[in-house]
């Protein structure tokens, strides 16, 4: 095992599958090197990945409170070219805190998504960075960004810029001349929103005729807000 306590150390190569590190109080790690190990990060530590920016893998990844992941962000287009990422092959525990260093001369675009731990293991992120629960907005370099522990692929750490988008799925009916049809309509959230919302909706007329072929209504949908 390597145990650092002091100034900052970069891995650049590869390390074998027994070789577990801690990142102790006043130490950091970087590199964009394979840590075939555990990497735990104590209050205190700090991990950067690359040399700004790059990408660094981990096998087990535990931020523990009071530790920090410091990421570089200086676009939006590839990890380990544009911002740094984590790619994490074991589980990912996360209880510290997330410092985004922002490089980012131009601006996001609505939908853009950064990778920032790639977890290639089947299991789930296990807690979330201090202040920042599941489709919590972040302000970063002047625009809204919300953060999902379930985007990429269902179990990664992603920064998605803009509001999460809702979408009603359309329906149809061949028109008859008898009988009632009632239409259930699908409401769709892109991603996790941490906070209650509430969506207002009308039936309207274009070709149909309002009472002879439908119904008029109107209200207001409320969700509760989800962690997932």
């Amino acid at each position: 095992d390597t145990v650092l306590n002091a100034g900052t150390t970069f891995v650049n190569g590869a390390t074998t599958a027994d070789s577990d590190f801690f990142v102790q109080s006043g130490a950091v790690l970087g590199g964009t090197g394979a840590i075939g190990g555990a990497v735990t990060v104590e209050s205190g530590g700090r991990l950067a990945p690359g040399t700004s920016p790059g990408i660094i893998n981990t096998g087990n990844l535990d931020l523990q409170t009071g530790s920090t992941l410091d990421l570089d962000v200086n676009g939006v287009t590839t990890a380990g070219t544009d911002y740094d990422q984590v790619q994490v092959a074991g589980s990912v525990t996360l209880t510290g805190t997330l410092n985004l260093i922002d490089g980012f001369t131009g601006t996001g675009t609505p939908g853009d998504a950064l990778l920032l731990i790639d977890n290639n293991s089947p299991d789930p992120v296990s807690g979330t960075f201090v202040g920042l629960p599941n489709g919590t907005d972040v302000n970063f370099n002047g625009e809204l960004w919300h953060i999902a522990y379930d985007g990429g692929d269902g179990n990664d750490v992603v920064l998605i810029n803009g509001p999460a988008n809702v979408s009603i799925a359309d329906v149809s009916q061949d028109e008859t001349d008898s009988g009632q049809t009632v239409f259930m309509f699908t409401v769709t959230v892109d991603s996790p929103i941490n906070d209650a919302f509430t969506v207002p909706y009308t039936v309207t007329q274009q070709m149909a005729t309002e009472g002879q072929d439908y119904v008029a209504t109107s209200g207001t949908l409320s969700f509760t807000g989800t962690s997932s």
